[in-house]
């Protein structure tokens, strides 16, 4: 199955997680692992349903301070390459 006829899909897929800190490292032992083992299932799905993946990990990172969240930097760094995606699908990039 696809998603004619559907609106325009930008599937954003996260950088891995690392484990660090007190808290969230012990939270998400194991974590890294698995998140980038997913990376590879959401690839198959965006070519499945023809959706495109953009992943967010070629261009940006999680925060070293918890592993988890994005700094104010790095959102704006995601935000210029959804900006840049947009524009290159539109034949204005």
């Amino acid at each position: 199955p696809g998603l004619a006829g559907s609106p325009d899909v930008l599937v954003i897929w996260p950088p891995a997680i690392w484990e660090v800190g007190p808290g969230f490292g012990a939270i998400f032992k194991g974590g890294r692992e698995k998140s980038q083992h997913l990376t590879t299932a959401f690839n198959d799905m965006g070519k499945q349903l023809s959706v495109p993946v953009l992943f967010a990990e070629d261009f940006a990172h999680s925060d070293p301070s918890d592993g988890i969240h994005f700094s104010a930097e790095t959102h704006g760094i995601i935000a210029q390459e959804i900006c840049r995606w947009i524009l290159e699908r539109d034949g204005n990039g």
